[in-house]
């Protein structure tokens, strides 16, 4: 049954029920706002941000001719969809599957602009044979993690942290649509799918790219177990040598892609989207590419072999000069880079497939990494299912430094490591040379096991393709400029004697660190300068198929704090009872929009509706609501932020969302606070690396002014701090 669109039909289903009437007995669903609701925050919204709100909101919902308005149309299609739902659960989908149109939807290329990144900091390996260990610990865990989202206990472990109460628990979707899944382009709008998981079809296979090569290697047996540690180790090694056979055979070739022996069609899914769908459709006229696409589309995850001849296999990119810890700093920014976009061409850019959900990175330069197509899920949850997939890969060490030590400092050593390695590291010496070895009965893999996955190049346009595709990644790793902070004056245990949010306390801190920024960028003094739009991303996980909502951090209190400690410092009481303030906005906001009482999603929802109107009746005026000065204002995000925790000392890197934008993410730990901070090169606005220092000035001075009100004896009473996933 088709939605009705029109007149009275519009508010009534095939039994003649009217929709406004439909009950949704579930309270997990997404409540459509009402518009008095609506009109108190924006009106709220609007004066924090100084943009007076002109119109009466009661036009919005008037009737246009013969249609009723877009807020009845919205409520009424949410109704209908929670109706249906009863019946098919996959069916509910409210503002869900216009979400995913709005990352599918998305036409330019996803790397950096669409898709964040996890890096997490090893020593670099020693040797290739502890660098395939590794990866074959990496491979297994990733295995039982996806195992472990099926089960009770991971489901208990994510409702525990459940902010709702009362409630049955996150919506765990998100987890279930990160492996067996990839994103495929089309025209306009591309498209998603999902292969089964844990049924006797599933895939069994996962796709391994080394030296931008491709390579279908199985990892279950045929009872759908996995195969044992030595036997994935002989494949990933296989995998391996095959690639350096490969890359040394072609490299001497030209500019010219098919010169090459090694075709890198990876960089291919970098392209604008459009672009992209036109090779794909061109490639696809050949049935043997079709197989091909389809065993990359159904692989449980990509998995990265990023290897460095010599260039990389020690810092990479790290001054000489400076403290061990700024020379980590260096390190863990050139690793974030490197994950989030491969770092051009001629590193490990064509060594992806950006439409894959889940590529796990294992680089020879001890970098573990992830990169995340965004459509289906935030990067909390696959943050969480690597920190899962880490413990299953470590599970046999009795401590991750113990291990190590021994993976990286005397992975050579006899008796160090695994028997079951011992064959192949007496075969190969630390520098791997090409060796008939690797074919040897001994220690080659079953070969039906490992299958090459090379396309036809069908048409002259796929190799300038290429070479576009490869430019583009080299102007986008030369435009993004992105560095991180490890910042351990503090963390979370010393905030909570303060008795406020962890998360509030960083975001206030950040809105201090803007003002101050722009406020000596440009000269103007602490009365004259403003704040800026800030998104903030809030979990809708308490809903079922909740995404996320923008938590705005830039309030008048939050302003108000920022003018007071500019003119009279941390050392006033009046400063102090600022701050409580400002803390106090930003954690009922957050408890709001988690409690689905944002707007910005209801705006979304509204601009969504009117499009979709707009498809039957053409001549449908623009409702006023959105030529607002404030609606515009809104759109354009200026400092983009978000909280993703992890168990280790990981970092989340993601891009800016448009030229002049400033990109925050962070992950407060115990007695730490680790952050990055992305912008773009040519921005004259933006600066990631002195806004990082202005970052960890304000820390401090939120910390001094709540020190100074310990001090004083006047800390006001103040309720429990939550925690904010």
């Amino acid at each position: 049954m088709l939605l009705p669109k029109t007149g009275k039909d519009f508010l009534q289903n095939e039994n003649g029920q009217k929709w406004e009437e439909t009950k949704i007995e579930d309270n997990d669903t997404i409540p459509i706002k009402k518009r008095k609701n609506c009109k108190a925050r924006w009106t709220k919204e609007c004066a924090d941000a100084q943009k007076p709100l002109n119109i009466a909101l009661k036009e919005t919902w008037a009737n246009n001719g013969n249609r009723a308005g877009i807020q009845r149309y919205l409520t009424a299609r949410t109704h209908f969809n929670a109706t249906i739902q009863k019946s098919n659960r996959e069916s509910y989908r409210e503002l869900a599957e216009w979400w995913c149109a709005a990352y599918l939807g998305f036409r330019e290329s996803v790397v950096v602009n669409v898709s964040p990144a996890f890096v997490l900091d090893l020593p670099p390996f020693k040797s290739v044979q502890s660098w395939i260990q590794f990866a074959t610990q990496v491979v297994c865990g990733q295995h039982k993690a996806i195992q472990s989202v099926l089960r009770p206990e991971f489901v208990n472990s994510v409702k525990s942290s459940s902010l709702k109460s009362g409630s049955s628990g996150p919506c765990l979707i998100q987890y279930y649509r990160l492996y067996n899944a990839c994103r495929v382009p089309e025209y306009n709008v591309d498209k998603y799918v999902v292969y089964p998981s844990g049924a006797p079809n599933s895939p069994r296979h996962i796709v391994v790219m080394c030296l931008n090569q491709m390579y279908s290697v199985d990892i279950l047996d045929q009872e759908m177990r996995l195969l044992d540690p030595d036997e994935i180790y002989r494949r990933l090694f296989a995998v391996y040598m095959t690639s350096s056979m490969s890359q040394s055979s072609s490299s001497s070739s030209t500019v010219d892609p098919l010169a090459s022996s090694v075709v890198p069609f990876g960089a291919l899914t970098a392209l604008h989207r459009d672009d992209w769908t036109n090779c794909y459709k061109l490639m696809s006229q050949d049935s043997d590419n079709v197989a091909v696409f389809e065993r990359i589309h159904s692989s449980m995850f990509v998995l990265c072999l990023d290897y460095d001849s010599g260039q990389g296999a020690t810092t990479g990119e790290t001054s000489k000069e400076g403290t061990s810890s700024e020379k980590r700093r260096q390190r863990v920014s050139f690793l974030s880079r490197l994950s989030l976009h491969g770092g051009g061409s001629k590193r490990h850019s064509c060594n992806r497939w950006f439409d894959k959900t889940m590529q796990v990175i294992v680089g020879f330069n001890g970098m573990f990494g992830l990169v995340q197509e965004h459509s289906t899920a935030e990067a909390v949850a696959p943050v969480e299912i690597q920190d899962s997939a880490l413990r299953h890969a470590l599970r046999d060490h009795a401590s991750f430094d113990g291990y190590l030590a021994v993976l990286f400092e005397h992975s050579t050593a006899e008796g160090t490591v695994s028997s079951h390695y011992t064959v192949l590291m007496e075969q190969f010496a630390a520098d791997v040379k090409v060796s008939d070895a690797v074919m040897s009965e001994k220690i080659s893999p079953q070969r039906q096991s490992i299958t090459p996955l090379v396309f036809k190049v069908n048409s002259p346009e796929i190799v300038q393709s290429v070479l576009k595709a490869k430019q583009l990644l080299d102007h986008t790793a030369e435009s993004l400029d992105l560095n991180v902070c490890i910042f351990d004056s503090f963390g979370k245990s010393v905030i909570k004697t303060f008795k406020v949010s962890p998360d509030a306390f960083f975001q206030v801190s950040l809105q201090l660190a803007m003002f101050r920024y722009l406020k000596d960028k440009y000269g103007t003094s602490p009365d004259e300068q403003t704040l800026v739009p800030t998104y903030e991303s809030g979990s809708l996980r308490n809903y079922r198929w909740g995404r996320t909502d923008t938590i705005r951090s830039a309030s008048k209190e939050a302003l108000q704090f920022a003018r007071m400690v500019s003119k009279l410092g941390s050392q006033d009481l009046e400063v102090c009872r600022s701050l409580r303030e400002a803390i106090s906005s930003h954690s009922k906001y957050t408890r709001d929009v988690m409690s689905m009482k944002g707007v910005d999603r209801h705006l979304m929802g509204l601009k969504l509706a009117y499009n979709e109107l707009l498809k039957k009746d053409p001549d449908l005026q623009m409702p006023q609501l959105f030529k607002e000065p404030f609606h515009a204002y809104f759109s354009e995000i200026l400092l983009s932020s978000s909280q993703v925790p992890s168990e280790r000392d990981g970092f989340v890197s993601f891009g800016p969302t448009s030229l002049d934008c400033t990109g925050v993410c962070y992950n407060i730990q115990k007695s730490s606070i680790l952050f990055m901070v992305s912008t773009f090169h040519a921005s004259e606005r933006t600066n990631s690396q002195l806004f990082m220092k202005y970052v960890e000035k304000s820390l401090d001075t939120l910390k001094e002014v709540f020190e100074f009100e310990q001090s004083s004896h006047i800390g006001a009473k103040t309720e429990k701090p939550k925690s904010k996933l």
